[in-house]
């Protein structure tokens, strides 16, 4: 595209420990109508589940010697980004915001390419990752699946609640009926419930030992409850679900708690859909209306969202404490939910950011499903909404700078969205573009 050489140039030129640079596409023939794709930071998760970043980009000429010896020819574009970050480090591969190439989507690589597949074979064992295995998706997704330890460890389910029989019952269920996880507890923080049918039920769950029930008296801390039975737990693995989410499929677990047993890895959240079906979470966004907001949010549940962003296990900035998973030694290692500044509101975003500021990776796995009727049980009293006041503030305060800009979502698109479906007013080609 024009100009973009002399983009690239003056990059290089201010950024010498960057070696690899890519930007954003118009995908479609070389004469007529095209749709922007605008990606976002490099992500190695992201990369090893769908190429979302080729086919053009740039490299130093030195770079490319160190990665490329004469008898060792890299393969293309999949291949050279692999060797970079595996090289070099993930920091030293940037995003160049803006157009900068066209491509025709008939000379792209089909999705589920086994060629890539095999690159990234070499690639994991050349790391050490031999143990990992790659399995593609009947959608061309690549998954990959890291080792458990054996014995598989405790995980700990951590439901708060306040009375709502009816939809703590159907979480529970699912919870057992729908987990096929071999090592499980259930703990539930009861915030003075009264109902005579809620203690019964909590009385039924005691005497067949299938949840321990943690008193969370007083006005209503979401937070502090958490914190509470996380105190409490004796898994070596956490689990936060709130009582209106239901298990749809019995692998979800285990898709989560593989990802949050690496070391790098700190929370880690799952795809969870509406009543109606469609995203309620696909991870979250910084900045949108000044505050946050969830990515794909409305989308059909079995869309493939935006670059493939609803089917690809990626970095985000947070997950929502509706369904969140974390190794518990992690979890304190933080400091838990701050209960004093978030009691309600923010306090799992504030999590992952404060885990992310300690060097571990928020993860969003949308091949863990689940349904959450949110809100449901969610009371809005003129308290709560000054309370709610106090917490945007606070959440504001604290995390002022990242509200700019969210690195997992491309600066050309609306701000004030979070639904990949239009761009922002004065970026080249703004208005409605077509979601992938």
């Amino acid at each position: 595209m024009p100009g973009a050489t002399d983009r690239l140039t003056e990059l290089f030129a201010q950024a010498p420990t960057i070696q690899l640079v890519y930007g954003d596409a118009l995908l479609g023939p070389v004469t007529g109508a095209a749709t922007p794709l605008l990606r976002p930071a490099f992500d190695p998760e992201y990369l090893t589940a769908v190429d979302y970043i080729g086919p053009v980009l740039a490299i130093r000429r030195s770079a490319l010697a160190a990665i490329v010896g004469p008898d060792d020819a890299a393969s293309g574009a999949f291949e050279l980004v692999l060797r970079t970050a595996r090289h070099f480090g993930r920091q030293a591969i940037a995003h160049l915001p803006g157009i900068l190439s066209r491509s025709d989507p008939a000379e792209s690589p089909p999705a589920g390419d086994p060629d890539q597949a095999a690159i990234l074979r070499r690639s994991l064992d050349r790391s050490g990752g031999h143990a990992i295995a790659i399995t593609i998706e009947p959608d061309g997704i690549r998954r990959l699946s890291h080792p458990l330890p054996e014995p598989h460890p405790l995980v700990s389910l951590i439901v708060p609640t306040r009375d709502r029989v009816d939809l703590l019952r159907t979480c529970l269920t699912s919870l057992i009926d729908r987990t096929d996880w071999p090592r499980l507890e259930i703990l539930i923080c009861d915030n003075d419930s009264r109902e005579p049918e809620t203690l019964a039920y909590f009385r039924d769950l005691t005497a067949r030992g299938v949840a321990r029930i943690i008193p969370c008296p007083g006005p209503f801390d979401f937070a502090g409850m958490n914190n509470a039975a996380a105190c409490a737990a004796r898994g070596r693995v956490l689990a936060f679900i709130n009582n209106d989410v239901e298990a749809l499929h019995p692998d979800w677990l285990e898709r989560l708690v593989r990802e949050a047993l690496r070391p790098d890895v700190g929370a880690v959240g799952a795809k969870l859909l509406d009543g109606q079906g469609r995203i309620q979470h696909g991870g979250v966004l910084l900045g949108p209306g000044g505050l946050v907001t969830h990515a794909h949010r409305f989308f059909a549940g079995n869309a493939p969202g935006y670059l493939a962003g609803l089917r690809a296990t990626r970095e985000v900035s947070a997950v929502t404490a509706a369904c969140l998973v974390v190794e518990a030694a992690k979890f304190s290692t933080v400091g838990g939910f701050d209960s004093e500044a978030f009691a309600v509101d923010f306090n799992d975003v504030d999590l992952c950011l404060r885990l992310n500021e300690a060097g571990y990776r928020t993860l969003f796995v949308p091949g863990a499903v689940l349904r959450h009727d949110e809100a449901a049980s969610r009371r809005w009293t003129l308290a709560a909404r000054a309370r709610h006041g106090r917490e945007v503030v606070a959440f504001q305060k604290r995390w002022g700078p990242l509200l700019a800009q969210d690195p997992h979502y491309h600066p050309g698109f609306d701000p004030d969205l979070g639904t990949y479906a239009r761009l922002r007013p004065g970026w080249p080609g703004a208005g409605p573009i077509r979601a992938r």
